[in-house]
């Protein structure tokens, strides 16, 4: 199949890093990439791909994901806390409308 229709009929597809590595692994070992000399350099490129661990970024990643789930919890208890004093006020507002200390206009 021609490179520009494949592109073409599956531009809407997307995969993770994982598949696409998979799929490029797959593409690279084909038997016209491995015959082709000219593209040695580029199955070398791959190589190292497939051997990089990514350990830095993956710490990095969990260290923000960990961040982001504190700072969410932090803003949820505040909200919460909001609400709770909001329905307090509200239940003030409401007696003392009924004790007729406020008149509403």
């Amino acid at each position: 199949m021609h490179l520009n229709k494949y592109l073409d009929e599956n531009k809407s597809v997307t995969v993770d890093n994982t598949e696409f590595k998979k799929l490029m692994n797959k593409s690279l070992a084909s038997k016209t990439i491995t015959s082709d000399p000219k593209l040695d350099k580029v199955r070398e490129v791959w190589d190292e791909v497939n051997k990089y661990t990514y350990s830095k970024e993956d710490k990095l990643i969990k260290d923000l994901q960990d961040a982001n789930t504190d700072k969410f919890g932090i803003v949820k208890d505040i909200l919460n806390t909001e609400i709770i004093k909001n329905k307090e006020l509200k239940k003030q507002l409401d007696k003392a409308r009924n004790n007729h200390l406020v008149t509403k206009v």
